[in-house]
């Protein structure tokens, strides 16, 4: 009995195994591809070949020794994968870099094919794809059509989106980000969308004028306002004005005027009324200074001799 549960879980725990392997292969995908390389990146042998790079999404160390590559669908043992091969063993969030220019012969990392094959899937399209190790069991694949393809300029996934899609990457970025948003400058994306510059001419002349009439009816609110404005102060000052016309003329202050200038006129005419306890007004010309007059040195009771 106790044979029989050790051969038991001995069993389940290869099946477990050999599960939590094959799922773990599976993080392995096809992340960046350039098929023409005239000028880019080079290899050991100073050779600007075409290349793919290959990215473990996964969180474990996963080995590509084993595993299989090919540009044919009905041939997946195409090229294989040395165990013994270095840098075969991917962290997680790492790269490995194939060059495909049909060399097998220079190292682990060239392949036996060229990435502009279109022999074998048809449409002047080609065909790359990654198997296990068993070669059965397809990881991830990509076809693209060859004649789209620009000269360094590659294509490729993103890898901070959890499904990403094969986009236009810009400027090749081997063993490194897929910045896809950024590869293309402003200028580009232009040129692209708008060759012959005619929305980019329409856009500005619309834009332009759009602002134009923006500040015309700017001014024009503000005159309408403030003209609104001074006709409410007119009407409301107009009550007084009105107010201020139906008064009689004799008002306190003419009385006050009146009296002031009379007494002036009085005043200079030499006369004023005579009161009681009161004193006379009377204008005298040539008065002498205090210095000059003599009545001012007379006694009241002279002395006399």
């Amino acid at each position: 009995m106790k044979r029989k549960l050790l051969l038991f879980f001995a069993v389940a725990c290869i099946g477990a195994t050999g599960t939590l392997r094959a799922q773990g292969i599976k993080a392995i995908r096809i992340n960046e591809v350039l098929v023409f390389n005239d000028s880019g990146y080079r290899d050991n042998y100073g050779v600007c070949g075409s290349w793919f790079e290959i990215y473990n999404t996964g969180v474990r160390t996963l080995s590509l020794g084993g595993c299989y590559i090919t540009n044919d669908p009905n041939t997946p043992k195409k090229y294989r994968i040395p165990k013994a091969a270095q840098n075969a063993t991917l962290p997680p969030k790492t790269y490995a870099l194939f060059f495909a220019y049909n060399e097998p012969s220079r190292s682990a990392f060239h392949v036996n094919f060229d990435l502009a094959d279109t022999g074998f899937i048809g449409g002047g399209r080609a065909f790359l794809a990654i198997y296990d190790q068993s070669g059965k069991e397809l990881i991830d694949s990509v076809s693209y059509l060859v004649s789209a393809q620009v000269p360094n300029r590659s294509f490729g996934k993103s890898e901070e989106v959890k499904n990403p899609e094969w986009e236009l990457a810009g400027n090749p970025t081997p063993m490194a980000l897929n910045h896809i948003s950024n590869d293309m400058s402003r200028a580009e994306i232009y040129q692209q969308k708008d060759p012959h510059g005619w929305l980019i001419t329409i856009t500005s002349m619309l834009v332009v004028f759009l602002l134009l009439i923006i500040i015309a009816l700017v001014f024009k609110g503000t005159g309408s306002y403030f003209k609104k404005q001074a006709l409410k102060q007119q009407a409301a000052d107009a009550p007084k004005q009105a107010a201020v016309s139906d008064a009689p003329s004799g008002t306190p202050e003419d009385e006050v005027a009146a009296a002031i200038a009379a007494a002036l006129h009085l005043y200079a005419d030499d006369c004023h009324e005579v009161e009681d306890n009161g004193f006379y007004l009377h204008r005298t010309f040539n008065q002498p200074s205090p210095w000059a007059n003599k009545s001012l040195n007379f006694k009241r009771n002279p002395i006399r001799k």
